[in-house]
């Protein structure tokens, strides 16, 4: 019995000396995002907070829904920018959770991450990309390595600082690839709004 209990206990002595798993810890939580909803109430996707009264999201997500949910309600779309697959929408009270937009793309080769159920990172492999779908063809997107899951439209990548550099549209499976509007894009868009 001494010799079970003595194993057992250099078991777990040095399985708590190995190195960790390859889950990243750079930036454990993501720039603030807000879930947006149907009219149920079910999860669609993502959208982040622009300005304090002005969030933004992929415009698949409304094409798909006709109507898009923020803590209960119907959000206004302001405008729709189907080229570069983004709304940008009025939030029903003002959210003190701006998100900081970088004004460039990112480097090719540079270490971004999102976050779903974790904090996940991708690294750049094109700032000029088409994403193409069956319905649509998207031009200068970021290219990302991997896939992402369903449901995590409108998440943002964003580098160890919290700074956005884009926010997820598509994935592509078989190839392992993932897509996002650039930053910039959605910053165009804001100032055109203005």
């Amino acid at each position: 019995m001494k010799k079970i209990i003595l194993v057992g206990l250099s078991i777990l002595f040095f399985s708590g000396c190995m190195p960790p798993s390859h889950e990243d810890k750079t930036l454990s939580l993501p720039p603030n995002f807000i879930v947006l909803d149907d009219e149920d109430g079910h999860p669609l996707g993502r959208g982040m907070v622009v300005k304090p009264e002005i969030g933004a999201a992929p415009d698949h997500l409304f094409v798909l829904n006709k109507s898009l949910f923020y803590k209960g309600e119907k959000l206004e779309i302001l405008v729709r920018d189907y080229e570069r697959d983004v709304i940008l929408f009025r939030l029903p009270k003002k959210e003190n959770k701006a998100v900081t937009l970088s004004a460039l793309p990112p480097n090719i080769g540079q270490k971004l991450f999102w976050f779903g159920d974790r904090t996940h990172a991708v690294i750049v492999l094109d700032q000029h990309a088409t994403f193409e779908t069956e319905e649509t063809l998207k031009q200068r997107v970021i290219l990302l390595d991997g896939a992402v899951k369903k449901g995590v439209s409108g998440s943002a990548i964003y580098d160890d600082k919290g700074v956005i550099y884009g926010m997820i549209i598509g994935t592509d499976t078989l190839n392992q690839k993932t897509y996002a509007v650039r930053s910039d894009s959605i910053l165009e868009l804001v100032r055109e709004f203005e």
